[in-house]
């Protein structure tokens, strides 16, 4: 097993521990939101994850609450990590960047989590129409406070890892973009359907 692949071995199995699920009537407070996504910046670099060069982080205009993630490793044996080393020998850009936005409410509430680059097709269906990321993990129901920026980035390498490149670029295809992100994230939301990871891969 590859050095990448037993990192999100561990890092999964911390995740499926059972947690204490936080309290969903807890009302916005940006001053606790602030303190927890600075805490957690600090940890990440201090983490493996940021030592290792697995992604990294930057904020958006200074945004505190908007984060640009840039996702350098996936499982080496999937065939994202293939499109990907393609895409560099194409002289593209080989990596994954993420759109992270963050609630006044977190670590209550999950981030809205998007993918910018490169457009995708899912064959898992995690990956839908706008670059959004649709699992039940990113809702109010399945997320928990316990998570961190750590685990939830290495948790979405794992299911974006199911996914394919589009080799015309999203030519033909609407391109990605928050708005159009946001309306089928709010759609799945509004429908409870949401894409389950396959037995096989859990």
């Amino acid at each position: 097993m590859s050095p990448v692949a037993s990192v999100l071995v561990v890092v999964l199995v911390a995740i499926v521990i059972p947690q204490v699920a936080p309290s969903r009537n807890a009302k916005p407070d940006p001053s606790r939101a602030s303190k927890r996504l600075m805490k957690e910046l600090k940890k990440f670099y201090e983490s493996d994850s940021y030592k290792n060069n697995v992604f990294t982080v930057e904020l958006v205009n200074n945004n505190l609450y908007e984060w640009r993630v840039k996702l350098f490793k996936v499982d080496p044996d999937s065939r994202l990590d293939k499109d990907l080393k393609r895409l560099r020998a194409e002289g593209e850009k080989d990596y994954i960047i993420l759109h992270l936005l963050y609630p006044e409410n977190y670590p209550f509430s999950p981030p809205f989590v998007r993918v910018v680059y490169p457009h995708m097709y899912s064959v898992n269906q995690f990956i839908l129409t706008g670059g959004v990321i649709c699992t039940e993990l990113l809702t109010e129901n399945g997320w928990s406070s316990a998570y961190t920026i750590e685990s939830l980035i290495l948790q979405i390498a794992v299911l974006v890892a199911g996914a394919k490149v589009d080799p015309n670029k999203g030519s033909g295809m609407p391109p990605y973009s928050y708005e159009m992100a946001k309306k089928t994230y709010d759609t799945y939301l509004a429908n409870k359907s949401w894409p389950r990871k396959p037995k096989d891969q859990l």
